[in-house]
């Protein structure tokens, strides 16, 4: 295996991307999807990412094949697979990946991101280009990171991605399949779930948030996971569960596939969410959304987006620390 410089590839050349089993995750790879498409035109574009998501990126147009991937045993992920790949991106830095990478890649296959070398707990060294030093430098989070690398037109992460990749020129918004739900879609949906606890927002914030909008007359909706895998994979519970027995929003978590989830968000007058899927989702598909960021966050994960309103914690805090009436303040602005 090779670092991969920016070098043209052949025709019909074949292409991996490994990403992490979330659904922010694979939306921020889109843009990096779409431009591999446009420049190679591969004969083959294939998705390795998990069973969480697959039922999105399983329909995406971007990929022509997908491979569900077992962390515990990346091994077998490649069963079956198709293993000649010219060129291979990995935006994970967790050593599933790195070692799937790994396994992946033959003698002439080109790699973009972490990497284990032979097999083994070694790292591939990066290149030292820029693009490599940005691929490894671990401070993402850096207001000055733009400054570092003047190549980047922005902050985003989505970006970050494809410049990696040696990709030049104006970066597609994200894009994610959307089918049309089989409810009635609320006025305003929301997101109280989290893949972290530092995420997290206080109930008392959301039952102070429901209550305004129902006062208002809009109707609200709790979108997420169905409740059993909720408390399996992510924290939140508590918040949705006073929301729904407060009577102050509808239950349809676990109703909708997560296509429908983006065709909900598509209709609805607003979203209101954590830092997490649903929020990537709801700005994809041009839902005006307010989003509740740790500190520094939001300058990495919020999608330039005008109708993103990105709402960040202080320094040294959570995202608990956020003053309900800035929460108030910017979805009275975004549903005028």
């Amino acid at each position: 295996m090779i670092r991969y410089r920016g070098e043209n590839l052949p025709v019909g050349c074949r292409i991996a991307v490994v990403a992490n089993d979330a659904l922010g995750n694979f939306v921020v790879v889109t843009p990096l999807m779409q431009m591999l498409r446009v420049k190679f035109r591969p004969s083959a574009l294939h998705f390795y990412s998990g069973r969480k998501t697959q039922e999105i990126w399983s329909q995406s147009t971007f990929i022509d094949s997908g491979f569900v991937v077992d962390p515990e045993n990346v091994s077998t992920t490649i069963e079956g697979s198709f293993e000649d790949y010219d060129l291979i991106f990995n935006m994970e830095s967790a050593d599933w990946a790195k070692r799937l990478t790994c396994l992946l890649a033959s003698e002439r296959s080109a790699i973009c991101g972490p990497c284990f070398e032979n097999d083994g707990d070694k790292q591939l060294p990066f290149d030292t280009s820029q693009e490599g030093l940005l691929a490894s430098d671990p401070n993402w989070l850096d207001p000055n990171l733009q400054l570092r690398y003047p190549f980047l037109e922005s902050h985003y992460i989505g970006e970050i991605f494809c410049r990696i990749a040696h990709l030049s020129g104006r970066v597609p918004k994200p894009e994610v399949i959307s089918h049309a739900p089989n409810i009635e879609v609320p006025d305003v949906l929301i997101s109280t779930s989290a893949s972290l606890e530092e995420k997290l927002w206080p109930v008392e914030g959301w039952l102070t948030l429901t209550q305004w909008l129902r006062d208002r007359g809009y109707s609200v909706g709790v979108i997420g996971a169905r409740p059993e895998d909720q408390k399996r994979f992510w924290f939140g519970a508590a918040s949705e569960d006073a929301i729904l027995m407060n009577g102050l929003a509808v239950d349809l978590r676990g109703k909708l596939t997560l296509p429908q989830v983006a065709g909900a968000l598509a209709v609805a007058k607003l979203c209101v969410s954590l830092d997490n899927g649903v929020l990537h989702v709801a700005t994809s598909v041009g839902t005006p959304s307010v989003g509740l960021y740790r500190f520094g966050f939001d300058r990495l994960w919020a999608q330039p987006a005008a109708d993103l309103a990105p709402l960040a914690a202080n320094k040294g805090t959570t995202v608990s620390s956020i003053e309900t009436w800035r929460v108030l303040d910017a979805v009275e602005r975004s549903v005028d």
